[in-house]
């Protein structure tokens, strides 16, 4: 058409998110991004104490896997917290403008993806 369109002209479901509507999804991006990283960084400190203090007598956790463990453990939390900041980023932008960042969005799709290879290829393995 010559014009912008709202609405499929055949359905008339609404094709297209409102101002409104994508800042509203933005602040659900960005809090469940800011969750994300919260809890994973809490995460990481927690279980990187217990990797560094199982050598030491007395203590109460104990870690007993090997390097190839701990590089694991540190890749997975890497991909989930890049996973939130990126969430995080985007719904921020998404506030800001209005609109979605096609970069941001594609990043997201991509780390979603690699958390699905991940859990398949952990499923296959343990």
């Amino acid at each position: 058409t010559s014009h912008a369109l709202t609405v499929c002209p055949q359905c008339g479901q609404q094709q297209f998110r409102t101002t409104g509507q994508i800042r509203r999804l933005g602040w659900v991006l960005a809090l469940l991004g800011a969750f994300l990283m919260i809890f994973m960084t809490w995460l990481s400190i927690s279980i990187g104490s217990v990797i560094l203090n199982s050598n030491y007598p007395g203590a109460r956790s104990h870690f007993t896997g090997g390097p190839g463990m701990v590089m694991f453990i540190v890749g997975l939390f890497g991909i989930v917290l890049t996973f939130g900041i990126a969430s995080f980023s985007a719904g921020i932008f998404q506030i800001k403008y209005g609109r979605r960042n096609k970069s941001l969005t594609t990043t997201i799709m991509v780390l979603g993806a690699m958390f699905m290879v991940v859990a398949g290829v952990v499923r296959v393995f343990v």
